[in-house]
């Protein structure tokens, strides 16, 4: 029997449709010689780190495990779930892995598999869309598991990464700050908090500078046109002097013709994407992210979403170009006579095999939508307009540049006449209503012009604008370096070195909000006092450094690659690991304003403030932020659960009254009153005179 393991239940149906696994069951789908079954996400964890140190003082740490163990997902349907597999492995000749085609999926099955200790040989169905013949082609062209190892590898390092300096900082940091609320380190949300808090306060701290330009506006053939001396003044004196000399007439001294061209985009990678929907729509990352995967999976209108290429290979020729056609029959018949364009040019930008890596950029799979949700529908139009856009043709303009003379001060002139408006056709633009043109009269070298009017305009500098998701998605990518558009190489070059992956750069975001370091404001990101100070009190830090962080997520993509050793990469952060929980340590002292105000007086100490666990209340003045208070309320003593207003009159009162439903080791019932003992830092049990509790 062959297993197939998929990422999730929808997944694991339309692979079960392809192969005849028609027979339901629980936990799986069974029929031709096959069983497809599914995860739930992750099944599997990195154990919890009590499991090496269950007291987590800030003298026992960094914890450095020579190996982390996996653990199974304490969620009991994750549990249910695994048994089903693990029994459906062991009786299997061959398993398939058909999870995600990236690092995370690998890791889901790699975990599942090792946790079920198992020996079967296994494959790897790798594809980029869920449309059956999609399907069909991966399993025509099932892999050897084996050749994926490398990037399990990956994968792996990434996971213990996360939890040694996550875990070891954070625990260490919030111990250190002692304010009764979780202060979060990580590998890459604290650079990307800082990115947000920079960016902040140089908006918020700019002073504006003055400075000064100067135009004119000249007539030559009764036509005025614009003329500007170039490059701009500190001091306004400076800007009068030069608009002194500015005589009546201008000489032509020079005119340069050329045609300019603006290059057709790419399609989209997943960053690009929830750029532009955040930019055109207002949609989180998350947002398009989800969406997006609902495109992939449920309605199979896209390919595979959680990309960071935005090439398309060679071999992948002829189904695009059928794709424009079945395009062009359907969805945009309107377009017909563009797409025939696109059919007829055969544009080879987008096409490079050296750029495309686990997966192609995201484009449509030309099968018709249906019963798309308002947000799916407009992330579907712009990953289909701009997949036509990618292969169009490029805009072209006319442009002329004039070079004249007024008493030997420089002035430009510029003009532009569109000639073909290109690729942007699909933003819905026609040729007579472009109002781009800028037309200057017919000049010829040493004609002299009409100086009409000179003027000086005063002007202030403008800061950099607070980060929304769409600019912070891009620094995010280049690892923070600020790039032009025209970058897009460089760009290209920059992605093994940027913050995160497409895959995770939306979880980020959502979790550094969650965590209180940053919140939203319409489409701007602001940071929250917690956040700036988070950053202020890190500040010169490397756990802050988008460059280190970059660095990491490139050494991950070389292991990846089988160019560097995951034992490599491990030693380097189990160092890194060390450094970091040593600063986190002695980082905590900036944090006393962050004390949550709704949390009680330690009754005991006086000095610490009460803290609620699921299962118990602690002083957070304890041993393991190096206090001195040992108090320690259980919520659950003799085998009676304390309500939260029992709770509370314990802790305000000192005492409560008499309660029942406690349970003595023989199993006999009784009741007690509950009184906190100062001295001794515990609660003690205070039963009713024996006469008195005969009556009772």
């Amino acid at each position: 029997m062959k297993v197939i393991l998929a990422e999730k239940p929808s997944v694991a149906r339309d692979i079960a449709k392809i192969v005849g696994a028609n027979q339901r069951n629980d936990g799986y789908l069974s029929g031709n010689d096959y069983a497809v079954t599914y995860a739930f996400g992750h099944l599997i964890e990195l154990a919890n780190i009590k499991k090496y140190q269950e007291h987590l003082s800030l003298d026992n740490l960094p914890v450095i495990p020579e190996k982390i163990d996996l653990e199974l997902a304490s969620d009991q349907g994750k549990r249910k779930q695994f048994a089903v597999i693990k029994k459906l492995f062991k009786e299997a000749d061959e398993i398939i892995n058909a999870t995600d085609a990236g690092r995370e999926g690998e890791l889901i099955f790699r975990y599942i598999y090792l946790m079920a200790k198992v020996r079967v040989p296994f494959k790897r169905l790798w594809i980029s869309s869920m449309t059956d013949e999609a399907i069909k082609k991966g399993f025509a062209t099932l892999k050897n598991g084996l050749e994926y190892n490398n990037l399990y590898y990956s994968a792996k390092a990434r996971a213990e990464a996360d939890w040694l300096v996550g875990l070891n900082g954070s625990i260490a940091l919030t111990r250190s700050a002692n304010t009764g609320r979780t202060l979060s380190v990580g590998r890459v949300q604290s650079p990307t908090v800082a990115l947000i808090v920079n960016r902040y306060l140089e908006n918020k701290n700019f002073v504006p500078e003055d400075y000064f330009t100067i135009f004119t506006i000249l007539k030559s053939h009764d036509q005025n046109f614009k003329a500007i001396v170039e490059g701009k003044f500190s001091k306004k004196e400076e800007a009068e002097k030069t608009l002194e000399k500015i005589s009546d007439k201008a000489l032509v001294k020079d005119i340069e013709k050329k045609e300019t061209r603006t290059a057709t985009p790419l399609p989209f990678d997943l960053t690009s994407l929830q750029a532009e929907a955040n930019k055109k729509h207002g949609y989180s990352a998350q947002e398009t992210l989800q969406f997006a995967q609902n495109l992939y999976e449920r309605h199979k209108i896209i390919t595979y979403p959680r990309t960071d290429s935005r090439y398309l290979s060679k071999d992948m020729i002829n189904d695009i170009y059928q794709t424009f056609e079945t395009l062009k029959s359907y969805q945009l018949k309107s377009y017909a006579q563009h797409l025939e364009v696109i059919l007829e040019r055969k544009n080879k930008r987008p096409i490079n095999d050296k750029k495309v890596t686990d997966h192609h950029a995201i484009i449509p799979t030309g099968k018709n939508p249906q019963g798309l949700a308002e947000g799916e529908r407009n992330i579907y139009k712009l990953v289909l307009f701009q997949f036509c856009k990618a292969f169009h043709k490029p805009v072209l303009k006319d442009s002329t540049k004039v070079v004249l003379d007024s008493n030997e001060v420089e002035l430009i002139a510029r003009g532009n006449i569109l000639k073909d408006i290109g690729f942007k056709i699909f933003d819905g633009k026609k040729l007579d209503e472009e109002d781009e043109d800028t037309l200057l009269p017919p000049l010829e070298k040493d004609e002299i012009t009409d100086v009409i009017s000179k003027e000086i305009e005063a002007k202030k500098t403008k800061p950099l604008p607070i980060l929304t998701e769409a600019s912070l998605l891009k620094l995010m990518e280049t690892a923070g370096k600020l790039l032009d558009d025209e970058d897009s190489e460089l760009a290209e070059a920059m992605k093994e070195k940027g913050i995160g992956t497409p895959a995770t750069r939306a979880g980020i975001i959502e979790t550094i909000i969650r965590r209180g370091y940053i919140k939203r404001e319409k489409k701007k990101l602001i940071p929250s006092d917690l956040g700036i100070e988070f950053v202020k009190n890190l500040e010169g830090f490397a756990i802050l450094s988008p460059k280190l962080t970059g660095d990491w997520e490139h050494k991950l993509k070389q292991i990846e690659k089988g160019e560097l050793e995951y034992k490599t990469f491990n030693d380097q952060i189990k160092a890194y690991t060390h450094q970091v929980t040593d600063q986190m340590k002695n980082s905590g002292k900036g944090f006393t304003q962050f004390v949550d105000p709704n949390l009680q007086d330690c009754p005991v100490c006086g000095k610490g403030k009460l803290k609620h666990s699921p299962k118990s209340v602690f002083c957070t003045n304890n041993k393991y932020s190096n206090g001195d208070c040992n108090f320690y309320l259980p919520k659950t003593i003799a085998k009676k659960k304390l309500t939260d207003n029992q709770i509370q009159e314990l802790l305000t009162k000192g005492e409560t009254g008499f309660l029942k439903g406690f349970v003595a080791k023989s199993g006999n019932k009784f009741e007690a009153a509950l009184k906190i003992n100062k001295e001794k830092a515990k609660v003690d049990m205070i039963f009713r005179p024996r006469e008195e509790a005969k009556n009772n």
